[in-house]
């Protein structure tokens, strides 16, 4: 994983978009393996919704699949935290902002998916990077004590699921960053355990991580990650279909204090790897969605060429349908590779809930 520097956001530009009139959106299930009823799909979706937010019992990693509600405890894992060096992404995307409240829960996931096959990143061989993706749900660069005395430092958590190339498993976990808000390079990193040193940046994974079985690029409209930032700690839960995978108090919260700053929220799938772009299929039509959970019901805002990431992947912004109403303050933006014409677009949703 990397990041943009506030510097080199400033610089760059949202280009316009183009759609094509009456491109339509298949439902995210038609990628879905095998085939479902559209009752059942409905009382997965309602099931996956009746626990979104709700962390499991007490701290460690859980599972829990369809129709039950009770998280089951599996295996915590530490995370390796090699760094991997590997056209929406690197700072050209849409970000949900808040404000003057704080962002305690947020979720993202492909409200609809169309004609999504292969991916990879970067630019390896055949067969090395395939099926290899990231979600990113990233918060804004903020201001934390963990900088200490680091001149021009700031901090930025990925909440992230890794799908690395030629791996049976995925990787649920939590990175921080001390990034710089300058050119410069940081001149160190905090004198305590756990930060390591990269790039003129510092970084370090969660405590607890926890493996999950590799993801086909297929069903990306079945997968979700959310995040959840307080005081007792910063916990993750990702969503494939009708099983889902937590690990309450991944961190504390100490590390960065995310909790008492999360005001920005990014939402996408990028490539795995340091700086790298993850390249789908031609005829590929996704759109993407941020839930906010921050105490209003009132809409975020959409705001352009505010992300944080420096992966992207290879699609374009392209006008976005109007969206149902939300439960929670959302938005909703769609990315495309097929030829298209107009402008791209963002809708900011209020919820019926705060």
């Amino acid at each position: 994983m990397r990041f943009l520097t506030a510097v080199a956001l400033a610089a760059l530009v949202l280009p316009g978009c183009q759609s094509t009139p009456g491109l339509s959106l298949a439902p995210a299930s038609a990628n879905a393996a095998g085939a479902r009823s559209a009752a059942v799909r409905g009382d997965v979706a309602a099931w996956s919704r009746s626990i979104d937010g709700v962390r499991p019992p007490s701290v460690g990693c859980f599972t829990v699949s369809f129709p039950s509600t009770s998280w089951s405890p599996i295996a915590c894992s530490k995370a390796d935290n090699t760094l991997r060096r590997h056209n929406v992404g690197h700072g050209n995307d849409y970000v949900a902002e808040v404000g003057p409240h704080l962002i305690s829960f947020a979720k993202g996931w492909f409200p609809n998916v169309a004609g999504v096959q292969s991916v990879r990143s970067g630019d390896a061989g055949p067969g090395s990077s395939a099926n290899s993706y990231s979600l990113q749900l990233n918060s804004q660069f903020f201001p934390t004590s963990a900088c200490g005395s680091i001149a021009h430092c700031a901090g930025w958590v990925q909440f992230a699921y890794q799908n690395p190339p030629g791996a049976g498993s995925g990787t649920l976990l939590i990175w921080d960053w001390l990034v710089t808000t300058t050119h410069q390079r940081l001149s160190g990193c905090p004198p305590h355990a756990g930060w390591g040193y990269y790039g003129g940046y510092c970084y370090q994974v969660s405590h607890r991580s926890v493996y999950v079985p590799n993801q086909p690029i297929s069903h990306l409209g079945e997968m979700s990650i959310a995040g959840m930032a307080d005081a007792d700690g910063d916990s993750i839960v990702f969503s494939a279909g009708s099983t889902k995978y937590a690990v309450r108090d991944a961190q504390s919260d100490d590390v960065t204090g995310l909790s008492t700053h999360w005001q920005g929220a990014e939402f996408n799938v990028f490539a795995v790897g340091d700086g790298a772009t993850a390249t789908f299929n031609a005829g590929t039509t996704i759109t993407v969605g941020i839930e906010l959970r921050d105490g209003s019901s009132a809409a975020p805002v959409c705001r352009r060429n505010a992300g944080t990431t420096a992966e992207s992947n290879d699609l374009s912004f392209i006008d976005t349908a109007s969206s149902p109403a939300s439960a929670y303050p959302s938005i909703r933006f769609s990315e495309s590779n097929v030829a298209h014409t107009g402008r791209a677009s963002c809708e900011a949703l209020a919820g019926t809930r705060p």
